[in-house]
């Protein structure tokens, strides 16, 4: 008896040492509490782990590009133009297509080097030409990225709707200054214009940046968009019809006109100075013949009906910002009025509704 007292005070003296050495039982006691303010102010939440696209993400931005060469230039596309398929060139020139070629304005020097389409490398801007056969077409400003990819292209023929249209020069930055001409096939009344060629939304923006002027062949008639200046121009001078306010500052009429007359006109020749005009000064009254481009360049400037020019029918409107230019003279139209000069001598006159200014 003794010895099975002593087991099962053993077993039991076990049996009490393994439950006060049991982990206490897990009791979740849930307590909201607001933290202070100072508290709010050191919490953190860690951003939340991107979720996985299974597609390995790349630990460094790839590459803008390499910059735009002479070399690149060579092998570069260009696009369908005068007949010709898009292609790329084999030493800066078309191989495929007749009857014409095409080729980049290199040896010309018509390119410039600039970052215009904010790639993080330079592009090239050049000028691209090309004939079908034998008959040159207008010009294109082409932008090429890199590995001698086309990324945008510009018709310059669409400006004036010319026949031809040529880059003249091309100074780098950003946008890119360019030069260049629009004419008919005769080269008769040449456009002259200076535009910035910028890149935006995928395209080239090409806008005039200065007022462009037409190197007229013979002469032109015109009025102003108000109809209320009327001029003559061409290469022997510009003479233009008085206005209102310039009669009142008339001279007398025994200093201009001796034979007789009123003083109704202003022209520049070696000098500026007030004349007699007998009859009309010009007739800017729209012609359909053969050579009334000659007379008026309509590409340039339009005809339209204006009540206050004295016409009934339609007349030659030299646009605000405009210039014509005839030998030695030229006359531009500003909102301020006509200014007509002869560059050789430096002699103008500048006229409006409110009078004239002579210089001489």
């Amino acid at each position: 008896m003794e010895t099975l007292r002593r087991a099962f005070v053993v077993t039991a003296f076990a049996a009490l040492a393994l439950t006060s050495c049991a982990a206490p039982p897990v009791v979740e006691v849930v307590q909201q509490v607001s933290p202070t303010p100072a508290a709010r102010s050191t919490v953190t939440v860690p951003a939340a782990a991107p979720a996985s696209t299974g597609v390995a993400q790349p630990s460094e931005a790839a590459p803008a590009g390499t910059d735009v060469t002479l070399a690149t230039l060579k092998t570069a596309e260009v696009p369908a133009n005068c007949q010709l398929p898009a292609q790329r060139l084999v030493n800066g020139k078309t191989t495929k297509g007749s009857p014409g070629t095409g080729e980049l304005m290199l040896d010309r020097g018509m390119y410039a080097f600039v970052d215009l389409a904010g790639l993080g490398y330079k592009q090239a801007l050049v000028a691209y030409q090309c004939n079908a056969g034998g008959v040159g077409w207008p010009q294109r400003l082409l932008l090429i990225g890199d590995g001698g990819k086309l990324l945008a292209n510009y018709d310059l023929g669409t400006a004036y709707q010319a026949e031809h249209a040529n880059v003249d020069t091309m100074t780098g930055g950003n946008p890119v200054v360019v030069r260049w001409l629009a004419y008919e096939g005769a080269g008769t009344d040449v456009v002259h214009t200076t535009s910035s060629v910028a890149f935006a939304d995928g395209k080239l923006r090409v806008t005039e940046a200065e007022p462009s002027y037409v190197k007229l062949q013979n002469s032109a008639d015109f009025v102003s968009p108000t109809g209320r200046l009327l001029c003559h121009l061409g290469p022997d001078g510009a003479t233009c019809a008085a206005t209102p306010g310039a009669m009142k500052k008339a001279p007398p009429a025994s200093e201009v006109c001796p034979s007789g007359g009123t003083p109704n006109a202003i022209g520049v020749t070696s000098s500026a100075s007030w004349s007699c005009a007998s009859g009309q000064v010009a007739d800017p009254t729209e012609r359909t013949d053969l050579y009334a481009m000659v007379d008026w360049p309509y590409r340039y400037g339009r005809w339209q009906v204006l009540p206050d020019s004295g016409f009934s029918t339609k007349v030659a409107v030299l646009p605000y910002g405009r210039t014509l230019v005839a030998g030695t003279y030229r006359c531009s139209m500003a909102t301020s009025g006509v200014t007509c000069k002869n560059t050789a001598t430096g002699a103008s006159f500048a006229l409006n509704q409110a009078g004239v200014t002579l210089k001489n």
